[in-house]
This record gives C-alpha cells, structure tokens and sequence, in this order.
C-alpha cells in the first residue's frame, strides 16, 4: 500500500457519542441538540477497508473496550 489512507469509523454525532458514553461509562451529564449549526467532517475511508479487507469497528464495540480498558488501567485515566 502507498499513499494517503483516511481511516475512520461509523458516522456518528458528537451529541450520539456523548450519549453512548453516558450509557457505558454510567454518567449523567445532560446534553442538549443543537440543530442551528450542521458540519460534516467525516472521513471518506473507503479506500482504506477496500484494500485491507478490514472491518468498521462499532462505536459501541469501541466504547465497551474503552470502559474496560479505563477499569483496568484506572491509574492512568
């Protein structure tokens, strides 16, 4: 592989990941939407898992393993 890979996963809001992390890391912070303002800044990864083979991981796979990972190495979050 040569060149320029933009690696990315799903899509996803900051208002939606806010959310799963107040889920999985069992916190209540409230968050409001704001639908004034609209920017897209998402990665066009596709070339990347064409040719890799790889697989998108999940946001809420990723936030699972994070929880664990921040249970286990408590001290350095």
């Amino acid at each position: 592989m040569h060149g320029i890979y933009n690696v990315s996963s799903i899509s996803i809001s900051k208002y939606e990941l806010i959310g799963l992390f107040n889920q999985y890391f069992n916190k209540k912070c409230q968050v409001t939407s704001d639908d004034s303002y609209i920017s897209n800044k998402d990665l066009n990864s596709t070339k990347f898992y064409r040719e890799t083979g790889f697989k998108k991981p999940d946001w809420i796979e990723l936030i699972q393993e994070l929880v664990k990972d921040s249970e286990l190495n408590a001290r350095y979050y």
